[in-house]
Formats: C-alpha cells, sequence, structure tokens
C-alpha cells in the first residue's frame, strides 16, 4: 500500500465553481473525478488540489449539495 487515497477538489478560478470529489483510485474520469472545462461558466482555467477537511465533511454529510 502506497498510501490513502484522497479527495480531490476541482475548482474553476474564473466563477468559483468547485466539486469535491471521492477517491477513485489512480482513475482520472472527465467529468466526475477531474473536469477539463468548468460545468457553470465553460472556463478553462481550473485546478484541481487536495481536499480540505471541512469540504470532505461536508460532502459526505451534505452529498446532495454538489453541484454537478
Amino acid at each position: 500500500m502506497w498510501g490513502k487515497a484522497r479527495n480531490l477538489t476541482s475548482e474553476c478560478l474564473d466563477c468559483s465553481w468547485r466539486k469535491t470529489s471521492p477517491p477513485a483510485g489512480d482513475v482520472l474520469m472527465q467529468g466526475l473525478t477531474y473536469f477539463k472545462h468548468c460545468p457553470a461558466c465553460g472556463g478553462e482555467n481550473m485546478i484541481r488540489r487536495e481536499s480540505t477537511d471541512i469540504e470532505q465533511l461536508v460532502e459526505r454529510l451534505m452529498p446532495w449539495r454538489r453541484v454537478d
């Protein structure tokens, strides 16, 4: 085992859209675990980073809050 898989947060730097995705191992799936374009504004200025503890907690407690 190499380490614990981490949740990732994708965030648009243009419109502040963000989505926290559960770990999917080493598989990246467009539109689910990573985004090339922002689903909200269509911008390409996206970053992907490790989720904070608060973002992970919110994702677990309020899954309906997801913005797809």
